[in-house]
């Protein structure tokens, strides 16, 4: 889905090592000569469009970029790309293509965290080859995040205060739930019910952020190393209490408003999911056999796949991003209002 948003960028390099040529770029003959007399066609850069970070091989690590009213380069150059940032050195990003009719769709792994490696500039040049471009070429396009746009997405998927690792609130119901999905499918098929009763107090106890005896053996089991998911304190409520800021801060018609809303509706479905996984795991703590507590823990254990991966309610076997995804949706949605919007500086 190409959502276009109308963020500002920057024209000047702040906070990158990559030279910024200023004013406006060098007409090209149709040969690529500069210049632009002798009657040939002049050539210079165009294009409008966004870029951003998303969930790659690691998280937020896929640099994506779509573009608009693009015009190809002159014979013999092509257009290279690099992601910048304060204090961090620059990453080529290789070859982009245009398209005959004047589209871009670029992707670039970076292999890690550019958000949290504080990567939030790109450059494009046109050149001969990547060196050239780099050290004479063309400054083609440009786009940074806005300051005013950090909070938005930091606490979400960065840092956050009082999880587990540190991590972003989405990461961390993202690992939570990963672990009490993990601890659950280890209790199916256990032939003891008394062991199965505790592991699923465990789960219970780890969903709700409560330490409840369920089973009423007169011990408390619980899970090291989470955050409760549910609850007035849990991971859901601080997701979209983020959510709620992040709305508050742009204007009314700003893009960040759809997006918080979209994102806000996946994690519902998040807490939908988590909420009937531990209403079958708290069953699973008074199970009679294990048949019985082995259904109830399926259950559970499916719930929590769907809080993860979304459900294909439609049964089109495609899970629907904005309509039937979950923590990847979420994710997705925080990941765009970090936007470089893209154009000739």
């Amino acid at each position: 889905m190409l959502l276009f948003l109308t963020v500002g960028c920057t024209d000047g390099d702040k906070g990158s090592d990559l030279e910024d040529t200023g004013g406006a770029p060098p007409l090209l003959t149709d040969t690529g000569a500069p210049g632009g007399g002798g009657g040939g066609q002049s050539w210079s850069p165009s294009g409008l469009g966004e870029a951003w970070l998303q969930d790659g091989q690691e998280d937020n690590s896929l640099f994506r970029l779509e573009m608009n009213y693009a015009i190809a380069p002159p014979e013999g150059q092509q257009y290279f790309g690099w992601l910048s940032g304060e204090n961090v050195e620059s990453v080529a990003l290789g070859s982009i293509e245009v398209v005959s009719d004047g589209t871009v769709v670029f992707e670039a792994e970076l292999g890690f965290n550019g958000l949290v490696g504080g990567y939030d500039r790109f450059d494009a040049y046109a050149g001969t080859d990547e060196a050239e471009a780099l050290a004479s070429g063309t400054h083609l396009w440009s786009g940074q995040i806005e300051t005013e746009l950090r909070e938005a997405y930091e606490s979400l998927l960065i840092s956050a205060e009082g999880t587990p690792d540190g991590e972003g609130t989405l990461r961390a119901v993202e690992t939570t739930t990963e672990i009490v999905q993990a601890h659950i499918q280890a209790a199916i098929g256990k032939e003891d019910v008394l062991t199965i009763h505790v592991r699923a107090e465990e789960a219970a106890n780890a969903i709700e952020g409560t330490e409840e005896d369920i089973d009423g053996n007169g011990l408390v089991a619980t899970m090291d190393g989470t955050m409760a998911i549910l609850g007035d304190e849990g991971l859901i409520e601080r997701i979209l209490g983020g959510l709620d800021v992040a709305s508050a801060a742009v204007e009314p018609g700003h893009p960040v408003k759809d997006l918080a809303n979209w994102a806000y509706d996946c994690t519902q479905r998040i807490e939908s999911f988590a909420t009937e996984a531990y209403t079958r795991a708290r069953i699973a703590t008074a199970c009679a056999s294990s048949s019985s507590c082995d259904d109830n823990l399926r259950d559970a254990e499916q719930n929590l796949g769907w809080a993860l991966e979304g459900m294909d309610t439609d049964k089109d076997e495609v899970v629907d991003l904005q309509d039937e995804g979950t923590i990847e949706c979420a994710i997705y949605y925080v990941s765009r209002m970090a936007v470089m919007d893209v154009g000739v500086p």
